[in-house]
């Protein structure tokens, strides 16, 4: 856990120097997707657009609906990095 949270700070402070315009389409499988909210909102700035019924959350950046999607990750799963659609 102290490792995870050397990487993922509770609360982000500031302002992300990264400002995105223009994303392609992406899908991360995450552990954690209310964490990882709070990072596409509060750090990169994006908004979310979309939940639906199987946990997903979707964010844009532009005028496309959504750039960026959120998969829960099946519990006992080994996490990957690896792009995913």
């Amino acid at each position: 856990a102290a490792e995870r949270e050397q990487f993922h700070p509770d609360e982000y402070v500031g302002q992300s120097p990264i400002k995105v315009n223009k994303l392609g389409h992406f899908v991360y499988e995450v552990t954690d997707v209310e964490r990882t909210v709070k990072f596409w909102k509060e750090v990169m700035g994006f908004h979310e657009t979309d939940r639906n019924k199987h946990g997903m959350v979707f964010f844009r950046c532009g005028a496309d609906h959504h750039a960026i999607g959120l998969k829960p990750m099946r519990a006992g799963k080994t996490p990957k990095r690896d792009m995913k659609h």
